[in-house]
């Protein structure tokens, strides 16, 4: 860390090209040096994004998305992590995929705060994922692409274990089962509850409620067992309470992907966009899955319409407008871009941008990551370039989101963990701040 101090010092010359020769080589040496550091500090538990925390929101210009000012710091919560001793609770989180079950997991994490349990992380199965158009299940352990270290390092304890961990552990524990479910969505429980049973090898009893009926957490989950299986806990609307303190710069989202995958990012981000670059998150794909005819079908109408608003599918050649509209007056020319569009939707939305000037950029496919040196020891799974694709555009100068989106969710909340949000980070098309309601 202190190769510097060694570097020869500047030597007087009477040749002034030389001089200028040796403090240009100096100089990049020196630059290239700080940039080593940064890459070495992504691997230690305080490897944030590569831009400087806390100063994006006061980048704007007068043109494009508005600029929307707000106020960084901590959220209501903050509570201390107190873990009883030999008092867990498991994050079962069985339903949907990756991002749904990420935010299953942060909510878990506020339970088990609540309650003063230590968190343990269970593998996910049957987690949904796309491959090649299609809808496949795969089994994952969150804790191959979680950093727990660095939660742990902020929490204070070690108040989240892993699966690995918890079996040294759990030898003649009493088990509870407990499934907090939303309106009409009661038969999740009888799942979440069997996978409990056959991954902990043991009958327990459960328990359901229904989540807009729990008004103190405290008090109506207060169970004496000592493992409290929780197959979902996403419907407990009263969990924002229970942000654990931490001692890092990660403001209540101390989940965050491995050190392995955030030095990756930061290699390609400096390798393919520099620091300033706008990122955009689009859904696309199963959007168009939600679309139906509805109301008299004897009639035709050229806009069809989805029976959930959440889902919005936009023609490329407004998100080419838009998009263009929305960097309009940054100076920005780079836009990273995280979808799943398909090839045919990029070409065009490539060629539209191209000619506004702006240049797209997409994570090469996985099969290629053999050919970077970034992707160097990188697992190939959809999982850790979903990942990829996160901490990159949580690294951008603005990001842009889609209407609906988990994923877009995700990025948000991490990009607001890091303060890195920029006051022009935008929906896509709507203009509207990305970050989601924290109540």
């Amino acid at each position: 860390e202190r190769a510097e101090d060694s570097f020869p010092s500047r030597a007087p010359t009477s040749g002034g090209g030389v001089q200028e020769l040796k403090d240009a080589l100096n100089e990049t040496v020196v630059s290239l040096r700080q940039e080593m550091r940064d890459l070495k500090r992504a691997a230690s538990p305080a490897g944030a994004p590569l831009s400087q925390a806390g100063t994006a929101s006061l980048i704007s210009w007068e043109e494009g998305a508005p600029c929307q000012q707000r106020k960084l710091g901590m959220l209501e919560g903050n509570v201390p992590w107190e873990a009883a001793e030999n008092k867990y609770l498991i994050a079962g989180c069985h339903i949907g995929g990756f991002s749904n079950r990420m935010v299953c997991l942060q909510k878990s994490m506020n339970l088990a705060v609540a309650l003063k349990r230590t968190l343990v992380i269970a593998p996910w199965t049957q987690l949904e994922e796309s491959s090649g158009g299609d809808n496949v299940q795969v089994d994952l352990d969150p804790a191959d692409v979680l950093d727990l270290r660095l939660a742990n390092y902020c929490t204070g304890e070690a108040q989240s274990l892993s699966w690995a961990d918890f079996q040294q552990v759990n030898q003649g524990l009493t088990v509870q089962g407990l499934c907090v479910y939303h309106i009409d969505e009661k038969q999740r429980c009888v799942g979440g509850m069997q996978l409990g049973k056959d991954m902990l090898h043991a009958e327990f009893g459960a328990i359901d409620v229904l989540g807009s009926d729990v008004t103190d957490v405290q008090t109506a989950l207060n169970f004496s067992a000592d493992v409290l299986w929780v197959s979902e806990a996403t419907h407990l609307s009263t969990l924002w309470q229970y942000n654990p303190s931490v001692k890092c710069n990660l403001v209540n989202e101390v989940l965050q992907p491995s050190g392995t995958i955030r030095l990756a990012a930061k290699k390609y981000i400096l390798s393919a966009l520099g620091s300033e670059y706008a990122a955009v998150h689009l859904r696309r794909g199963d959007f168009l899955d939600y679309v139906k005819l509805t109301g008299d079908q004897s009639k035709f109408t050229r806009i069809n319409t989805s029976p959930d608003e959440r889902y919005v599918t936009i023609p490329i050649p407004q998100v080419a407008e838009c998009l263009i509209a929305g960097l309009r007056g940054s100076g920005i020319r780079t836009l990273f871009m995280a979808t799943n569009a398909p090839s045919s939707e990029m070409e065009q939305l490539t060629s539209l941008l191209a000619m506004a000037g702006i240049q797209t950029v997409r994570l090469p496919g996985m099969d290629d990551w053999g050919q970077y040196r970034w992707a160097k020891s990188l697992p190939t799974t959809n999982q850790v370039q979903a990942l990829l694709e996160k901490f990159i555009c949580a690294s951008s100068t603005v990001f842009i989101s889609s209407h609906g989106s988990i994923f877009s969710e995700n990025i948000a909340n991490m990009r607001w963990a890091w303060q890195m949000q920029g006051c022009h980070d935008h929906e896509l098309c709507t203009n509207r701040s990305p970050l989601i309601a924290r109540k």
